[in-house]
């Protein structure tokens, strides 16, 4: 799985040109709704610029995707480097919670593939 991120400036269209894996956007509007979308090859799926989203491996093998942005360069802002962007005290205060209820998390430049851990879920 690709960390949950979004890119600020430009949009991102892929095309799938191996394997079954799974599109999850946040509209990022109101609703707060999640989309989710199968995708098997071939397939082609757009994300507007600033929505949140993810990609899952639903199979056994790597997913090969061909991604089109439509500026030249492209930077993204993952949920953990948004998270971590935040002092302890706001994140205190926002979650309304006790400093140690917090997660230690380490900061990581390199974008985040997550390994499935069910692989039988669906």
């Amino acid at each position: 799985m690709r960390e949950p991120h979004w890119h600020p400036k430009t949009t991102e269209m892929g095309y799938v040109i191996d394997v079954y894996a799974r599109l999850t956007i946040l509209a990022p509007n109101s609703s707060h709704r999640l989309n989710t979308f199968e995708l098997k090859k071939d397939d082609v799926y757009f994300v507007p610029r600033a929505y949140p989203h993810y990609t899952e491996n639903m199979g056994d093998v790597e997913v090969k995707i061909l991604l089109f942005f439509d500026q030249a360069i492209v930077n993204d802002i993952s949920y953990q480097s948004s998270f971590l962007a935040y002092s302890r005290e706001v994140l205190t205060a926002s979650f309304k919670c006790d400093s140690t209820q917090l997660p230690n998390v380490p900061f990581n430049r390199q974008n985040l593939f997550v390994k499935r851990i069910n692989p039988d879920a669906k």
